[in-house]
């Protein structure tokens, strides 16, 4: 239950889970669902009271959300959660999470035998140069205390685009056999690589080194072109260079000219491609 006595409706406690999970202090308390149209909605309606590290799993989301008001779609098979969490300081811990959970993600996934993925500023994971993961944050303030809802969506198996064949081009599947016990198995290791992060969220040399773990798994060695369209229409297009330590990206225009995107600016990327390929 939570602090208030109440269970979401229709969730089951997985306590087996949680026994897994006790000693990284995420993942617990724990409720799954098979189907619901989103975790991150169930996980907001209970954050006032729910205990830090409460977490909304579900086998699959009818209208999963993404970042700016998207759609993430989520067919069975994959990792798709919620977790309400605790954030000291909204200025520094809050945005730094984003990051720890998506270097979590991909460690999971190397952990589960799979692919080594390139972190796709600010908030994807990607293989093969199509999204398979995608990290969402919201900040809700309250009392007694402000809380951060993670939301974390992986497409262990299929991809979307048995969904949605408009996706083909843009999104994947890790194509992992379609288990109870390996989505189990992805959200304890999720948990435990998480755990191992959150404690250097707040202080600056332990982000320095987390900091550097992401530049690495943005791989800018593989320099790929990206269009970047802003709220007011315009776009301009660079190669993503490299990520200060203020969470923004610097971008490298066709002039030449080092551009900064903070984190959270409401800017879109239109296209991506490696950086030889020219459109016409």
């Amino acid at each position: 239950m939570t602090n208030g006595g109440v269970d979401p409706p229709g969730g089951i406690r997985r306590e087996d889970l949680e026994t897994r999970t006790k000693a990284c202090g995420f993942v617990r308390p724990l409720w799954q669902w098979k189907s619901v149209d989103s975790t991150q909605e169930i996980a907001r309606s209970i954050c006032a009271s729910a205990p830090h590290g409460s977490t909304i799993l579900a086998g699959e989301q009818l209208r999963g959300r993404g970042r700016r008001g998207t759609i993430f779609v989520s067919p069975p098979g994959g990792l798709y959660f919620s977790m309400v969490l605790d954030v000291p300081d909204r200025t520094t811990v809050a945005w730094r999470t984003g990051f720890a959970a998506a270097l979590a993600v991909r460690s999971m996934v190397r952990r589960m035998g799979g692919p080594e993925l390139v972190f796709d500023w600010p908030n994807d994971l990607i293989y093969r140069h199509r999204k398979v993961a995608g990290i969402l944050m919201d900040y809700v303030k309250g009392a007694p205390a402000d809380r951060l809802i993670l939301g974390v969506g992986v497409n262990l198996g299929a991809g979307p685009a048995g969904r949605d064949p408009s996706l083909e081009k843009i999104a994947a599947g890790l194509g992992f056999p379609a288990s109870p016990t390996s989505i189990d198995d992805a959200l304890v290791f999720f948990a435990q690589d998480f755990a191992a992060l959150w404690p250097f969220l707040g202080n600056e040399e332990g982000w320095s080194h987390i900091l550097q773990r992401v530049r690495r798994a943005a791989n800018f060695d593989e320099p790929r072109w990206v269009s970047l369209a802003r709220p007011d229409g315009s776009i301009f297009r660079g190669i993503p260079s490299d990520i200060a330590p203020n969470g923004a990206i610097l971008v490298r225009d066709e002039a030449g000219v080092l551009r900064t995107i903070r984190f959270g600016e409401n800017v879109t990327r239109t296209h991506d491609a490696r950086a030889g390929v020219r459109e016409p």
